[in-house]
């Protein structure tokens, strides 16, 4: 990372404010400077790789569940030409990637992880929760068209969460993640869902190249995405921390 780029990340940090609504959050269009984002879109699996790798996953997966593929009838081997879209990531943090993805984990981690652990020191210090924190994950993530999060929170482990998104020229911004104002907090648990009768409003962090959004998480940060079948696939760079 060049001084220049290390010193245009920090002026967006320092230009950017938190939003109250529905519970204090990031959102900083252009976090990276132009050039890098460029280069780590280019970066990336295309989506016949990311399908690809998801195809295999499911093969994986099928044969764990039989013992042996060429024991599952020939009907189950036509409908799994058919499978439902999935989501797929790479973790480009720890040294020991493997998987169908573990090149491109490779050249994440080799050229765009000091970027990534900049912005992440520099959002727990603008969410004043940097003395919680540990590291935790650094993944690129894919999600196929038409895939959902309900409302939900990811329990009293994780301390931070945060997304830059890498949209096509197909997408669209309201693609994004949604933020939920809820009433009641939701019960513990990692991945507990919130009741849908207590949330009141929601506020749509829009899918916008080359924009961070992060927040703490706690038992009131309700997020999530809906379903748009005909809008085509999402990518983002998704961190978390842990709580020391």
């Amino acid at each position: 990372m060049t001084p220049g780029d290390e010193a245009y990340i920090r002026r967006r940090f320092a230009a950017a404010a938190i939003e109250p609504w529905p519970f204090p959050h990031l959102y900083i269009p252009d976090v990276l400077p132009p050039d890098v984002y460029r280069a780590m879109d280019v970066a990336q699996p295309s989506e016949d790789a990311w399908s690809d790798a998801i195809r295999q996953r499911q093969l994986d997966r099928l044969r764990a569940n039989q013992g042996r593929f060429r024991l599952v009838p020939a009907p189950l081997r036509l409908r799994l030409a058919n499978l439902p879209p999935d989501q797929i990531s790479f973790s480009f943090h720890h040294r020991d990637a493997a998987g169908e993805l573990a090149l491109y984990a490779q050249v994440w981690r080799d050229r765009f992880l000091p970027y990534v652990d900049l912005i992440d020191g520099l959002l727990l210090d603008a969410l004043g929760v940097a003395a919680q924190a540990s590291r935790g994950q650094r993944e690129m993530s894919f999600c196929a068209a038409g895939w959902a999060i309900k409302p939900h929170w990811h329990g009293d482990a994780e301390l931070t969460n945060a997304l830059i998104y890498f949209p096509s020229e197909q997408n669209t911004r309201a693609q994004g993640t949604y933020l939920y104002d809820v009433r009641e907090p939701a019960a513990s648990g990692a991945g507990s869902e919130f009741d849908p009768q207590t949330i009141g409003g929601a506020h749509l962090c829009e899918y916008a190249p080359n924009t961070l959004v992060a927040w703490v998480n706690s038992r009131h940060s309700a997020h999530g995405s809906v379903a748009m079948p005909d809008d085509p696939p999402r990518r983002y760079v998704y961190m978390t921390t842990r709580r020391v």
